[in-house]
């Protein structure tokens, strides 16, 4: 089985869709950002920084703070840190964020 879609591999998957954007290299591009990054990213080593995934956020019509508060979750350095973030995220999901 494989392992679950990151937030940001997710937010990748939908700023492509929604904006018509047929691959990672295309999307780098209107990123401006390079290759290395987004394999990065695609490959769940990575996140986008936070203007980055605004920007994401916007191109795939997600409320950008439902997006970066799912990626801190993401990047948490403990548990602790983790259940807080998707604390957050529950939350703001709550509300219709």
């Amino acid at each position: 089985m494989p392992p679950p879609e990151t937030s940001t591999q997710t937010l990748m998957r939908l700023a492509k869709a929604r904006q018509g954007i047929p691959s990672n290299y295309k999307l780098r591009q209107v990123l401006q950002v390079c290759e290395p990054t987004v394999t990065r990213w695609n490959q769940g080593r990575g996140a986008p920084t936070n203007a980055l995934a605004i920007r994401m956020a916007r191109m795939a019509e997600i409320d950008p703070a439902l997006v970066l508060a799912r990626i801190s979750a993401d990047r948490a350095q403990d548990e602790e840190e983790r259940e807080i973030w998707l604390h957050v995220v529950a939350r703001l999901s709550a509300e219709g964020v």
